[in-house]
C-alpha cells in the first residue's frame, strides 16, 4: 500500500467512460485571458464591488473607440497625453492582450516618479498671484520604461514664475534617440514666454523602414516667435546626403529654408 492510497491500475470493466471533448460552442474560457467582470458572476460578500466594475467596464467601452483614434503611444498627440494616460490606467485591466491597445496601454503606465524635493508655503495673505496664496519650489524626475524604449525627464519649477524641463529618450522599436529641454514663465505663458531645444537621431531598424535614410535634427525655439532646425540625413542605400537649415516665426507664419545635397557611391551601386 502507497501512503497515497492504492496505486494499482484500476481494471478496464471498472473505469469511469471519459467525456467526449467539448465542441467549439462549448468550450471553457482561456485560463491565461482573464474574464471581464460583466462576464463573471460576484461572489455574495463582493456584490458591490463587482457592480462598480462593471459601470467602469461600461465606461471604458463607450470611450475605445475614441482612444483608438487618438491613443498611439509615443505619437500621441501631446494635448491628448494625459487624457490616453489617464484612460489606460483605469482602463487596462479590460483590454485583452490580443487587442494592439494592450502593448501601449502598459507602455503608457510603465515608469517611476521620483520626487527628489518639493518644498510649499499655503495661505500668504494678499498673495494676488493665486487663489491658494501659495508658493512653492520642487523637483520631480520621471523614469519611463515599457515595450517601446525608455527614458528619463525632469522637471524643477517654482510655481507661477518658473517650469525647466529635460527629457532624454530612447525608442528602439522606432530606432528614435534623443534629448530636448525646455522653459517657461507660467504666469504669462499664454503670451508665448517659453523655449526650447532638441536633438534626435532617427535610424529606422524597424522592418519596413530597414534602409531608409538616417537622420539628426538639432534645433530649438522661443514659443511662437521664433523656431529652427538644421536637419542632416543619410540616404546610405542610395548614396546621398542632404542638409536642410530652417528658420520660422509661427507667430507671422513665416519661414526660410535653405539646404545641400551630395552624391556618392551607393550600396545598391556597390552590390550592383
Amino acid at each position: 500500500r502507497s501512503p497515497f492510497g492504492d496505486l494499482r491500475p484500476v481494471p478496464k470493466h471498472l473505469r469511469e467512460p471519459r467525456a467526449d471533448p467539448p465542441d467549439a460552442v462549448g468550450d471553457p474560457p482561456n485560463i491565461i485571458e482573464p474574464q471581464p467582470p460583466s462576464h463573471t458572476a460576484p461572489r455574495p460578500e463582493n456584490v458591490d464591488v463587482h457592480r462598480k466594475a462593471v459601470a467602469l467596464e461600461a465606461l471604458c467601452a463607450r470611450f475605445l473607440p475614441t482612444v483608438r483614434k487618438h491613443c498611439f503611444g509615443e505619437k500621441t498627440a501631446r494635448e491628448y497625453v494625459k487624457r490616453c494616460a489617464a484612460y489606460f490606467h483605469d482602463c487596462r485591466s479590460f483590454l485583452p492582450r490580443t487587442d494592439p491597445l494592450y502593448n501601449i496601454a502598459y507602455a503608457f503606465s510603465s515608469n517611476v516618479g521620483l520626487n527628489l524635493g518639493t518644498v510649499e508655503v499655503n495661505g500668504i495673505p494678499y498673495y494676488p498671484i493665486n487663489e491658494e496664496g501659495s508658493i512653492g519650489v520642487g523637483r520631480i524626475a520621471n523614469v519611463p520604461f515599457g515595450s517601446w524604449g525608455g527614458g528619463y525627464s525632469e522637471n524643477l519649477g517654482v510655481r507661477d514664475y518658473w517650469s525647466q524641463t529635460m527629457e532624454v529618450g530612447a525608442n528602439w522599436y522606432e530606432g528614435k534617440y534623443g534629448y530636448k529641454s525646455g522653459w517657461s514663465v507660467p504666469l504669462v505663458q499664454s503670451l508665448g514666454v517659453e523655449g526650447d531645444t532638441h536633438a534626435l537621431v532617427s535610424v529606422p531598424i524597424k522592418q519596413g523602414d530597414l534602409g531608409k535614410p538616417i537622420g539628426v535634427d538639432v534645433g530649438g525655439g522661443v514659443g511662437p516667435y521664433y523656431q529652427q532646425n538644421q536637419h542632416v540625413g543619410v540616404d546610405y542605400m542610395n548614396g546621398q546626403v542632404g542638409t536642410n537649415f530652417g528658420v520660422g516665426v509661427p507667430f507671422a507664419g513665416v519661414g526660410v529654408n535653405t539646404g545641400v545635397g551630395v552624391s556618392f557611391p551607393s550600396i545598391n551601386d556597390i552590390v550592383g
